[in-house]
């Protein structure tokens, strides 16, 4: 009977409608947001502190509590390329524990602040405890995909100019591959031009100069 109580109430919050705007932590009702504080330990970075690093497994689970971070994409000359401010509430390194894929973006401290951090194994507890956590956490990466895929789309148009500070040539060559387009991507910088043909998906043709 208290099984099929909380199973109801679940579905009463994971029903209500998703709104992308909100960070992670107002998606998810207060007695959740106890059990992650609970669960959690707080963890302080300073302005500048690197949290977790792209190319790396993630074995943490991140909540932001106090404070704003940095999502960084690709690095190129000692800069990132792309750079993202998350607001407090946001979670981050979800997707690496679940899969063991390694991060694609790099979080740094933009600002004094304090971190919620969970270990893969109490991770899963919250999960298996509060399975509402795992749709509001797949709502999320749903939305962020679908954002990215239309960006994407947009650059691989015929003819349309985009920047590669907001999406990387891996991830072009990949939407390249998976659509089975045929075309040229031709990318500037500075005095070197570099061009790169496509056939059918497949990489057929690399040419530099200056």
């Amino acid at each position: 009977m208290s099984s099929l109580m909380i199973d109801k109430k679940l579905d009463s919050w994971i029903q209500k409608s998703f709104d992308a705007s909100l960070p992670f932590l107002d998606q998810v009702p207060r007695d959740v947001q106890n059990l992650i504080l609970e669960k959690a330990q707080i963890r302080e970075y300073n302005e500048g502190e690197l949290i977790l690093r792209r190319g790396n497994v993630s074995e943490e689970f991140f909540v932001i509590q106090v404070g704003q971070v940095k999502e960084c994409g690709n690095k190129h000359h000692g800069s990132y390329l792309e750079e993202k401010i998350l607001p407090q509430g946001t979670s981050f390194g979800e997707a690496s524990v679940l899969s063991g894929i390694p991060m694609s973006r790099t979080f740094i401290a933009a600002s004094f602040c304090t971190v919620l951090v969970m270990a893969k194994a109490t991770f899963f507890e919250v999960v298996v405890e509060r399975p509402g956590v795992m749709v509001v956490m797949y709502r999320m990466l749903a939305d962020a995909i679908h954002h990215r895929t239309q960006s994407l789309d947009s650059l691989l148009k015929p003819g349309v100019q985009g920047s590669l500070s907001t999406q990387s040539f891996m991830d072009i060559a990949q939407s390249f591959g998976n659509s089975m387009k045929t075309g040229l991507v031709s990318m500037n910088h500075k005095n070197t031009q570099a061009v790169v043909g496509f056939n059918s998906g497949m990489m057929v043709y690399a040419r530099s100069s200056h």
